[in-house]
C-alpha cells in the first residue's frame, strides 16, 4: 500500500512540474529545459528504483560493444546478462509440432517466440524445448529450408545446419 501512495506522490509531482514547465515554457526556454531535465531524471531514477524494490527487469543497450544488458534483481542483488545483438535474417524460418493438437500448438510457439528474443537467438542461450516447459519434439524449419526435429532434451541449434 505504501508503495502506491509513493507513486501516486511521485506522479502528482511530475504532473506539478509539467505544469510549472508550461508557465515558463513561454518566458524562457532555459528554465523550462531545466524542467523537463529534471522531469525525465526523476522519471529515469523512479523507474530504476521501482525495478530494485519490486525485483523485476530492465534492457540498457551499450553502444559501444553493441551488448544489450538485462539488469535484474534477486533479493536486493543487482545481476547482469550479456546479450549479443544479431543484426540481418533470424536463422529460424519456422517453428511447429507434429501433434494435431492446434490450440495446444498456437500457444507452445508463441512459447518459444518468447524465449527466443528479438533476436531469434534464445539470447545466446543453450536452450532445449523442456527448459521452456514443452514435453514433446519441436520441429523447427532454418532459412535455408533445413528441417530439423528436436527431442525435449536436445539443444536447439540457432545457426542454421548444413
Amino acid at each position: 500500500m505504501l508503495y502506491f501512495v509513493l507513486l501516486g506522490c511521485f506522479l502528482y509531482s511530475v504532473y506539478i512540474c509539467d505544469s510549472i514547465g508550461k508557465l515558463f515554457r513561454s518566458s524562457t526556454k532555459f528554465m523550462s529545459d531545466t524542467l523537463f531535465l529534471i522531469r525525465d531524471y526523476s522519471v529515469y531514477k523512479f523507474r530504476d528504483t521501482f525495478v530494485s524494490v519490486f525485483e523485476s527487469g530492465k534492457l540498457e543497450f551499450n553502444d559501444q560493444t553493441q551488448i544489450m544488458e538485462l539488469i535484474y534483481y534477486k533479493d536486493s542483488v543487482r545481476y547482469k546478462i550479456a546479450i549479443p545483438v544479431k543484426r540481418g535474417l533470424r536463422p529460424i524460418k519456422t517453428i511447429t509440432f507434429n501433434s494435431g493438437d492446434v490450440e495446444g500448438n498456437k500457444k507452445d510457439i508463441k512459447t518459444v517466440k518468447e524465449f527466443m528474443g528479438p533476436y531469434g537467438n534464445f539470447h545466446g542461450i543453450p536452450t532445449t524445448p523442456s527448459m521452456m516447459g514443452i514435453t514433446r519434439s519441436l520441429v523447427i524449419t532454418y532459412r535455408n529450408n533445413s528441417v530439423r526435429e528436436y527431442k525435449p532434451e536436445e539443444i536447439i541449434e540457432v545457426l542454421c545446419p548444413k
